[in-house]
């Protein structure tokens, strides 16, 4: 998939500009997703020129519809992350344990938030 580039006298790759481009696009469409053989079709298109412009742009909205479907999902999923998280601060801030049930050990209570060493951070911040 990664386009054919010159290499120099001492045998090095040498890429221009638009072989830059075209690798950083790649490596942007398998990050979000998007299957080898769409890339290799994309990239197909992109060898027909300018007649395949819509086509292109075509194979693009589909896989941007993908992204967004699957963001939507990544949001909910950290939403209830962040639940879960406000859970367990509430757990330790009451003394509790995970059945809501106090927590009458004294080591167990003091030992209960030990290891949260993380950031004060939700996704809603």
């Amino acid at each position: 998939m990664i386009p054919r580039v010159d290499r120099g006298s001492d045998g090095r790759r040498r890429y221009d500009h638009m072989s830059l481009r075209t690798i950083q696009l790649i490596i942007r469409l398998r990050r979000t997703g998007m299957p080898v053989a769409e890339i290799r079709r994309f990239l197909e298109l992109h060898e027909e020129g300018a007649t395949s412009h819509g086509r292109r742009i075509a194979l693009l909205l589909e896989h941007c519809e993908r992204v967004l479907t699957q963001l939507d999902q990544l949001h909910q999923d950290l939403g209830a992350i962040d639940d879960k998280i406000e859970h367990y601060r509430g757990l330790i801030d009451l003394g509790l344990d995970s059945r809501n049930a106090p927590i009458d050990n004294p080591t167990v209570r003091q030992r209960q938030g030990d290891c949260f060493t993380g950031p004060q951070w939700t996704s809603t911040e």
